[in-house]
């Protein structure tokens, strides 16, 4: 079973990290995990997943990242870009839109957004989430829509936005390296 041999080796690595960091202080111990090598010939490609892994669980998790290479979804994508900026043209207009707008409540917006798409576009799992009341959700939602014409009946529009958070964070992420 690939996911719990995963997880073994993750429970290994965060022990090993527990122990040299006890040891000495001032190091930052990051590990990344590459798909089991069924053959000698499979080595060379399991060392180039594991070192993504360690590009990507860095932006993503900092520098005492664990990371494996087939947790990473898309993000094993995006990270094939030798210039991250390219992938701004990824994003979709309506999130642009969002992006660009000049009110200071703007993050709070995007937090609301990614959130709802995160709690399968649930308006009451994400009150729950955020800790605020249902109806603050909805009035959020609606001036997402008014803002950014985002229909989320739309599987397709609402995969793009989606895909285009994750690259504003992965960005995000980059730019904070």
């Amino acid at each position: 079973d690939d996911k719990s041999w995963r997880k073994g080796v993750q429970k290994t690595a965060a022990n090993i990290q527990h122990i040299i960091e006890k040891q000495i202080q001032d190091v930052a111990v990051q590990v990344g995990i590459g798909n089991v090598a069924e053959s000698i010939i499979e080595i060379s490609k399991s060392y180039k997943e594991a070192q993504d892994a360690l590009d990507v669980g860095e932006k993503l998790n900092g520098q005492k990242s664990i990371t494996a290479f087939a947790e990473l979804g898309i993000f094993r994508l995006l990270s094939q870009f030798d210039d991250p900026q390219v992938l701004t043209q990824f994003i979709p207009q309506s999130l642009q839109r969002l992006l660009e707008y000049p009110q200071s409540n703007r993050t709070d917006l995007l937090i609301t957004l990614q959130t709802f798409l995160e709690c399968q576009q649930n308006a009451s799992k994400t009150a729950k989430v955020l800790f605020i009341h249902y109806k603050s959700v909805m009035y959020r939602l609606d001036r997402i829509k008014e803002i950014t014409g985002i229909n989320f009946d739309d599987s397709e529009e609402t995969l793009s936005v989606q895909v285009g958070l994750k690259i504003i964070n992965f960005l995000k992420r980059e730019r904070e390296k």
